[in-house]
């Protein structure tokens, strides 16, 4: 099973993303404070994707073949703002209200999906002969077992991306009720949840799992959502609060760890190459979850030191902007990328093409987000802050 579409010099690999407001709760204050940064931290992630999938000589400087793990930095920032909100809701009211959790989840994200997901079957850009089995899949949040178990519907389809969303809808099931019931302990189901996926992880590749089902499966990839939930409950509680605040308030702290984000994503690979167990658990137990652990660290930072100098980079209207619009980006950049190889009528350098995949996936992202989603997120705001 391979999880690459490769057309005309696109390959179109499976990646994440997602969209939650970038905003975070001061531990006992009343309102939400925005943190731009956040946006910004999510526009880099989603610059990371678009440069592995175009294969383009942009993409390789921004990240080799590394910016697969955009995908994990998605993860981490959702994990990490759901957990605020609904630690946030769960001090000030007593309870989350799982209702409104949910349509407000419902109009975030679903409007743009299932308009992305009726455009590739009416396109059907791969020429894909099971592509009402793919959307099918889609629309009811499976991709990712489709890709674990080999049904084989959405490699090659268009869809590929979907997997990502379907693991966060899973997250979006489980999470709420979890914290909702047990929010006294979530420091131990945090940390027990993050432990018990490593050691899950390990015994999968002592038995001959594939990369595949590590990469897409709920339960080997929660881990990653694990570790921004972790920092959003270090975030909110008074004494771990304090500790952070004092580790991070050095300004070269967070310049140190965006840097070393840097270096770690175009240093780690891909994990689809010839690997010995032993060096997939390293790959899988130690060197991914050490990503995980670095974004959610620069994450805090960016928290704690809203005008240190990554801060200000980040909080850039170009990369907040970018940011804002990254849910859209991610849904649509395959999409178009795939459109704009199909429509091109001149040859055009290998550079000059990934160029234009990148405006043409913006510009959709853009279209998306004033036609589709502002009007949903118009409902939404009335709803509550997630």
């Amino acid at each position: 099973m391979s999880p690459v579409a490769e057309i005309s010099g696109f390959n179109l690999h499976r990646e994440s993303g997602s969209d939650n407001a970038a905003k975070i709760s001061d531990a006992g204050s009343a309102d939400f404070k925005y943190q731009p940064a956040l946006d910004g931290l999510r526009a880099i992630a989603v610059l990371f994707v678009m440069g592995f999938h175009s294969s383009g000589p942009i993409g390789n400087i921004i990240a080799k073949v590394g910016g697969w793990v955009g995908v994990d930095i998605f993860f981490v920032i959702s994990g990490f703002l759901i957990t605020s909100v609904l630690m946030h809701e769960k001090a000030k009211n007593g309870f989350v209200d799982l209702k409104s959790f949910y349509l407000r989840r419902m109009l975030r994200l679903m409007p743009a999906y299932y308009a992305f997901l009726a455009c590739t079957a009416i396109f059907n850009p791969t020429h894909c002969s099971h592509i009402g089995a793919a959307i099918g899949i889609a629309l009811v949040y499976l991709s990712n077992y489709d890709l674990v178990m080999g049904w084989n519907h959405i490699s090659g389809s268009g869809t590929d991306i979907t997997w990502s969303l379907a693991l966060e809808e899973q997250f979006y099931l489980v999470w709420p009720t979890i914290l909702n019931r047990l929010s006294k302990h979530l420091f131990k189901i945090t940390i027990g949840s993050i432990i018990a996926c490593e050691l899950w992880k390990v015994w999968l590749l002592t038995h001959g799992i594939s990369w595949s089902y590590l990469e897409a499966a709920f339960d080997t990839k929660v881990d990653t959502l694990m570790f921004g939930a972790l920092g959003a409950v270090a975030f909110f509680q008074p004494q771990s609060r304090a500790w952070l605040n004092r580790f991070f308030s050095k300004q070269f702290v967070s310049l140190a760890l965006f840097a070393l984000l840097l270096v770690y994503v175009r240093a780690i690979g891909h994990p689809s190459g010839p690997m010995s167990v032993f060096n997939q658990i390293i790959y899988w137990d130690f060197r991914l979850p050490g990503f995980a652990a670095l974004t959610t660290a620069l994450l805090l930072s960016l928290c704690v030191q809203p005008r240190s100098f990554i801060s200000s980079v980040l909080s850039h209207w170009i990369f907040t902007w970018l940011g804002k619009l990254s849910y859209s980006i991610y849904l649509w950049h395959g999409l178009s990328f795939l459109l704009l190889v199909s429509m091109l009528k001149y040859p055009l350098e290998k550079w000059q093409l990934e160029i234009a995949g990148y405006l043409t996936a913006i510009g959709f992202a853009f279209l998306s987000y004033e036609l589709i989603e502002k009007p949903f997120l118009k409902m939404k705001s009335k709803l509550g802050k997630n």
